[in-house]
């Protein structure tokens, strides 16, 4: 059974660009992004509605920095992908040969998937991981789709500024509140490579959570990144941000930081989930 709902497809066509991989030949020119109605299924019914999509092209986009970003994912190690129910972030088509082609999706953060192969890549490679949010994130906006992921990738502690790291020094200063300030916004911002396409946070009402601990304070969230930061460990972080009928359902929120979580939501299904919290 497959669930409709409105995603971003990009379809690419190719020429030049041109790695060896395996012996093979990935070649990607540009993409045509195009509006499809389609959210989750099986992996044979996604394909199915790729190859009947008449692919009504909205826009053209140049491809240089996506064409270095799907090759080097290709050439990370995969593993087989069972037909199974996956989410459509967005997809596409790419070529390793003139007449070899495959239909792919990627799952932000973290998958790109091969349905053609039935494989997945994990994108480990942050530079590449950079790329696809920044293509996602931009074209969605633009063309006035939904984007419903959260930001999850995150910068290095080593390649945080020092005025950014400043707050970590003065975890003591730092209230019980939930709204948070100028310094306290910046960090948070800066925690992400996306930060560029995020909304100033001063000011802002933001919940905290930890896995396993439940909600946290904000005190206690500095704590930990102080501590981490001290061991030079990264925790794995996700920052929700809702909407204005997101944030009247759970309480007027307007974000949601989660540390170690090792499931990514919509962030329509994390709103479900927060409203379901007696605690809000």
């Amino acid at each position: 059974m497959i669930f409709f709902k409105p995603v971003l497809f990009i379809v690419l066509s190719f020429l030049p660009f041109t790695i060896q991989k395996e012996s093979k030949v990935v070649k990607v020119e540009n993409v045509i992004v195009y509006k499809h109605s389609f959210g989750s299924g099986k992996t044979s019914a996604i394909i199915d509605e790729l190859k009947n999509d008449d692919k009504t092209a909205i826009e053209s986009l140049s491809l240089s920095d996506f064409n270095q970003a799907l090759s080097s994912i290709l050439r990370h190690k995969s593993r087989r992908l069972r037909n199974r129910n996956i989410l459509v972030e967005f997809a596409g088509e790419f070529y390793l040969s003139p007449s070899e082609k495959h239909y792919f999706v990627i799952h932000r953060p973290y998958h790109l998937i091969d349905l053609t192969e039935k494989r997945i890549y994990y994108i480990t490679d942050v530079q590449s991981a950079r790329i696809i949010e920044k293509l996602v994130r931009s074209v969605k906006r633009k063309q006035g789709l939904p984007d419903d992921a959260p930001f999850s990738i995150r910068v290095p502690y080593e390649e945080l500024p020092d005025s950014v790291l400043n707050v970590l020094k003065t975890t003591d200063n730092i209230d019980e509140s939930l709204i948070l300030n100028n310094q306290e916004s910046a960090y948070i911002r800066a925690m992400f490579l996306e930060s560029d396409m995020m909304p100033d946070l001063t000011g802002k009402r933001i919940l905290f959570h930890y896995t396993n601990r439940g909600q946290i304070s904000k005190k206690d969230f500095f704590a930990e990144e102080t501590e981490y930061h001290a061991k030079g460990i990264t925790p794995k972080v996700d920052l929700y941000l809702f909407n204005e009928r997101q944030k009247e359902a759970i309480g007027g929120y307007d974000a949601y930081v989660v540390l170690w979580s090792k499931i990514v939501y919509s962030t329509e299904d994390m709103v479900k989930s927060l409203k379901k919290d007696s605690k809000l």
